[in-house]
């Protein structure tokens, strides 16, 4: 009995790494982000739930880039996005972070930049 323990054991092991990594896997493969010149906008679905969120370019006051080192050698990597109001977006998994940071972080000091030109067009 002592082995069909153990073999139960190993059974509801596989199962629920084998759930993960579906999990995991349909997680990555319906979730997507947009940078574009105005915003950047999120959509993350999991079996559970639904996460979209959207950002103005000119709301946004830090950008973060997180990777550890198994997320380095395979060139992926979390990007952190704060809002001036306190609102934050993460994005998550993003393959080739590094320019895909270097690219939003460029797209926010355009926008910075138009915003800077509207206001003084403004006040002219």
């Amino acid at each position: 009995w002592i082995n069909r323990i153990y073999f139960s054991i190993v059974l509801l092991v596989f199962i629920l790494v084998t759930f993960k990594f579906v999990s995991f896997l349909y997680t990555v493969l319906h979730s997507y982000f947009e940078v574009n010149e105005n915003s950047i906008k999120v959509s993350i679905a999991s079996f559970t739930r639904k996460y979209e969120s959207e950002m103005p370019l000119h709301s946004i006051e830090n950008i973060h880039m997180y990777q550890n080192a198994w997320e380095s050698l395979l060139r992926y990597g979390t990007i952190l996005v704060e809002g001036k109001g306190g609102g934050k977006m993460v994005l998550p998994m993003v393959s080739d972070v590094e320019n895909v940071y270097k690219k939003i972080s460029e797209n926010i000091k355009n926008s910075e930049k138009e915003q800077d030109n509207i206001k003084t067009e403004v006040t002219v």
